[in-house]
C-alpha cells in the first residue's frame, strides 16, 4: 500500500495528505465507545462485556449482537478479500474478520477508524484504512465490497454531479468480475414511516415519504429506483434480500423467494415482527404485525419493507449465484447468552420438500451441558417444516377483530392437556419438551390439527401445564393489538377471563409459582434479572393514559426531533443565502426594543 502510511499507535493506516470526515455519533457517544473497547479484554462479536456495556442507541448500534445477523446467512470463505466502505466503529468489520477473510476496512473520520481498530485489534487479517471512500487506492481487487449504511450519505461527502452513482461506479470498479456488492439501506417507503415512526436520518416523522431531501442531505430510496442506481452504474445482477424488523438489527431475514414459494407460509414469519423507532417515538397508527402479512399476500412487501439488503454483481454467472444457498428464510436469537444464541434457517432441500435448520451461532462459546442442570437446549438440526396458519396468526387476528379469542385458545389447551398426567385437573403435570408449546410455536393444518415445531427448551423433570398457558398466553397478548373493548380495562381480568373460557382456576399462589419458574428460566438463557414479570403484566392497564415517565420520554423525543429539523434547515443553501439579511436585521431589532423600552406611551 504505496499511499498509505501505518499508524502503530493507533493501528491504521493512511493516505499522506489525506483529511477526517466530520461524520460522527458525536463526542460524548464515541468518546465512550472507544474507551468501553479499550477497557475490554474481549471485543469479540459474542463479548458479553461489550453487551453489558450498551447504555444508549449508538451505543447498541456499535455493540449489540444482533448487528451480524445481517451477514450470518451468507457464505463467506477464509479465502475471500472483503473491502468494507464506510466500516463505521467496527462492528461489521469485527464480524467479517472473525470469519477468516482478509478484510480491507475503510472509514472517513479518523475517530472513528480509531474505534474500528480497536474492535478489530487481534484480527491480523482486518486492515482499517482512514480514507474517502472516493478517494480510497487499494493494491487489489475484491470477493465482496460492502455499502452497509453508507449510500444514504453518499452527498454529503462525495463531492460529484452525481454522488450516489459516483458511490457506486466507485464500489463497482473494486470488485472482481466476478466479485458481489452488498448494499444495505433503509427503505423510503419502508412501512415503518407510514406507521409515524421518525426518519432514521433526521428523527423527523414522514420525512422521507414525504420527500424532503435536500441535495446535500441523507437520502434513501425507494426498491425500484435502488433496481435502477444500480442497473445505471453497471450491475447487471441484482438480488433483494429483506431483514426484518431493520438491517441495523435484525432478527430475520426473508429472501424474495420465499415471497411466492407455494410451501412457505412467509406470513408465519412477519406476525411476529415490529418495528423500532430510535428516537424513542412509542407513537404508531396501526399494529404492524397485522398489515405486514396483508402485504405479504397481495405482493406489495418489497416496496414497503422497512430495510432492504442487496447483493448485486458486474455479471450474471458472478459468485452471487455460485454460492447461493436454498434457504428461504433465516431467524437470529442473538440477544441471549452467547452459549445459546441460534440461527433457524428454512430451506428448500428439493421441489416439494423444505426443512427447518436450527444451529449455534458461535460455536466457541457452548458449555457442555451440566448434569445438575434443569434446563436443556435442544437443537433438532434437521426437521421438516409443517405447512399451515400459525396459532400466535389467528390469535392476532382474533384481537384485531375484537373477536373471542378463546376460540383459538381452547384448541390449544386441549392438546396440552391430552399431554397430561391428569387431562381433567388443570393443576397437573406435562412432560418438560412441551415447555415451548405456545402458540408461536404451533400449526393448525388444514384438517384443523396442531402440529407442535421448535422444542427448543426442555425441563428434565415434569412441569406443570399452567406455566406453558401463562407463557402462552403472556407472549401471544404482548405481540397482538390490544382491541378497543379491553382499552382501559386490567390485564388480570382478561387473562382470568380467558382461563375460565378454558376451566382453568388459577390462584394467586399460582401466579408467583410460575412467575418465579419463568423468572428462572430468563435468568437462564439471557444472563441477567431484567425479566418483565407476569405479576407486572397482570397489573398493567390496557391502552391507558401515559405515566408522567412516558410523557417525559416523548417530550425527550420530541426535542430530539425538533433539533434535527433544526439542523436540516441550517443544512439548506436558502439558509445560507438568507443569512446576511437576518444579521443586518440584528441592529434593528435592538433599536425597537430598546425604543419601546423608552417610549412605552408613543407608538413606533
Amino acid at each position: 500500500m504505496e499511499h498509505y502510511i501505518f499508524n502503530h499507535d493507533h493501528r491504521i493506516w493512511a493516505r499522506v495528505g489525506a483529511t477526517s470526515l466530520s461524520y460522527s455519533d458525536g463526542d460524548k457517544a464515541e468518546d465512550y465507545l472507544l474507551t468501553v473497547l479499550r477497557n475490554a479484554n474481549d471485543v469479540s462479536t459474542s463479548s458479553l462485556e461489550l453487551r453489558s456495556a450498551i447504555c444508549d442507541w449508538p451505543s447498541e448500534y456499535h455493540l449489540s449482537m444482533m448487528r451480524h445477523n445481517l451477514l450470518r446467512p451468507f457464505q463467506i470463505k477464509d479465502s475471500d478479500q472483503i473491502l468494507e466502505l464506510g466500516c463505521g466503529c467496527g462492528s461489521i468489520s469485527r464480524h467479517l474478520g472473525e470469519t477468516g477473510a482478509s478484510v480491507y476496512a475503510v472509514e472517513g473520520s479518523y475517530r472513528r477508524a480509531q474505534i474500528a481498530a480497536e474492535r478489530c485489534r487481534d484480527l491480523i487479517n482486518v486492515k482499517i484504512f482512514c480514507d474517502n471512500i472516493n478517494e480510497f487506492i487499494p493494491d487489489i481487487k475484491f470477493d465482496f465490497v460492502t455499502l452497509i449504511g453508507v449510500l444514504e450519505y453518499a452527498r454529503m461527502f462525495i463531492s460529484s454531479e452525481d454522488p450516489v452513482k459516483t458511490c457506486l461506479e466507485k464500489a463497482r470498479s473494486f470488485l472482481k468480475d466476478d466479485g458481489v456488492l452488498i448494499l444495505a439501506i433503509e427503505n423510503q417507503l419502508g412501512l415503518k414511516y407510514f406507521n409515524g415512526c421518525a426518519e432514521d436520518h433526521t428523527g423527523i416523522p414522514y420525512f422521507g415519504i414525504n420527500n424532503c431531501y435536500g441535495k446535500y442531505s441523507p437520502v434513501t430510496f425507494t426498491r425500484k429506483e435502488l433496481i435502477r442506481q444500480l442497473s445505471a452504474s453497471g450491475f447487471e445482477t441484482v438480488s433483494f434480500y429483506y431483514p426484518l424488523p431493520d438491517y441495523k438489527l435484525p432478527r430475520l431475514i426473508i429472501a424474495t423467494e420465499a415471497l411466492d414459494h407455494p410451501r412457505f407460509n412467509v406470513e408465519d414469519f412477519l406476525c411476529m415482527t415490529e418495528s423500532l423507532d430510535y428516537t424513542g417515538n412509542s407513537y404508531r397508527g396501526f399494529h404492524e404485525t397485522r398489515v405486514w402479512p396483508l402485504l405479504a399476500r397481495d405482493g406489495l412487501f418489497p416496496d414497503l419493507a422497512n430495510s432492504f439488503l442487496i447483493l448485486a454483481s458486474k455479471k450474471a454467472n458472478a459468485q452471487i449465484e455460485k454460492r447461493k444457498t436454498p434457504w428461504l428464510a433465516a431467524s437470529y436469537s442473538t440477544d441471549r447468552l452467547p452459549t445459546y444464541a441460534t440461527e433457524t434457517l428454512i430451506v428448500q432441500t428439493s421441489e416439494d420438500r423444505l426443512e427447518v435448520t436450527k444451529k449455534a451461532v458461535f460455536l466457541s462459546a457452548i458449555l457442555p451441558q451440566e448434569k445438575v442442570q434443569r434446563f436443556i437446549h435442544h437443537l433438532d438440526n434437521n426437521c421438516p417444516y409443517f405447512e399451515g396458519k400459525l396459532l400466535l396468526a389467528e390469535f392476532q387476528s382474533q384481537m384485531a377483530a375484537q373477536a373471542d379469542v378463546s376460540d383459538v385458545i381452547k384448541p390449544w389447551v386441549a392438546f396440552l392437556r391430552q399431554q397430561s398426567s391428569d387431562p381433567h385437573n388443570s393443576m397437573g403435570t406435562i412432560p418438560g419438551h412441551f415447555l415451548d408449546c405456545i402458540p408461536r410455536n404451533l400449526v393448525t393444518s388444514r384438517e384443523n390439527k396442531l402440529s407442535f415445531f421448535d422444542s427448543e427448551w426442555i425441563v428434565k423433570q415434569p412441569i406443570p401445564l399452567l406455566w406453558v398457558v401463562v407463557r402462552g398466553m403472556v407472549d401471544s397478548i404482548s405481540k397482538s393489538k390490544a382491541p378497543e373493548c379491553l382499552k382501559g380495562k386490567i390485564m388480570r381480568d382478561f387473562i382470568t377471563g380467558l382461563f375460565n373460557s378454558c376451566e382453568i382456576e388459577i390462584r394467586e399462589s399460582d401466579w408467583l409459582l410460575v412467575d418465579q419458574m419463568e423468572a428462572e428460566l430468563q435468568q437462564h438463557v439471557f444472563g441477567h434479572s431484567h425479566y418483565f414479570s407476569y405479576i407486572e403484566f397482570l397489573n398493567l392497564i390496557v391502552g391507558k393514559e401515559m405515566s408522567i415517565y412516558e410523557r417525559i420520554f416523548d417530550l425527550e423525543a420530541e426535542i430530539t426531533r425538533s433539533e434535527a429539523e433544526i439542523k436540516r434547515v441550517k443544512a439548506t443553501v436558502s439558509w445560507w443565502i438568507t443569512k446576511p439579511l437576518r444579521l443586518m436585521s440584528l441592529p434593528v431589532l435592538y433599536l425597537i426594543k430598546w425604543f419601546r423600552k423608552h417610549h412605552k406611551d408613543q407608538q413606533i
